[in-house]
């Protein structure tokens, strides 16, 4: 992928593979839908028409692009993870963690989470991954050498 900016609010980017699927092989990204039709019309129609193609049209796909969040750590799940350890080291630990308040609750998973995020940051671990979303097909029509 090309250097793009998600800084800005609305990334819209093109995709010109004639399948359908999830991922996506940008080459035209814009700031506006308007701008994003405009430059894939342009350059669609630059693209070498295949000999055994008899179409009148080429289809190309549009959307915004929006990075994909690291899902947060769950206070639960991992408290569930401990207290099981513990439980199974001694029973006796039933009820381990068990005077906990919301208010802790909410500070450990805070305080987790923003440790996991400083870590992913620190060591470049971003996965980078994007979803593309207000998917449209745009029907160019071409012309011929005859």
């Amino acid at each position: 992928m090309k250097n793009t900016n998600l800084n800005k609010t609305e990334l819209w980017v093109a995709d010109f593979s004639k399948s359908d699927n999830e991922l996506w092989d940008i080459e035209v990204e814009a700031n506006s839908k308007e701008e994003i039709i405009k430059k894939g019309t342009e350059y669609i129609k630059e693209l070498e028409i295949e000999e055994d193609d008899d179409s009148d049209y080429r289809i190309f796909r549009i959307g915004t692009m929006h990075k994909v969040d690291i899902p947060t750590i769950d206070y639960d799940e991992i408290v569930d993870t401990v207290i099981d350890k513990m439980y199974e080291r001694t029973e006796l630990a039933e009820d381990f963690l068990s005077s906990v308040t919301k208010e802790q609750e909410k500070e450990l998973e805070a305080d987790i989470n923003h440790i996991f995020k400083n870590w992913i940051d620190n060591n470049n671990l971003d996965p980078g991954c994007f979803v593309i979303q207000d998917v449209e097909e745009i029907k160019v029509e071409i012309e011929k050498d005859k």
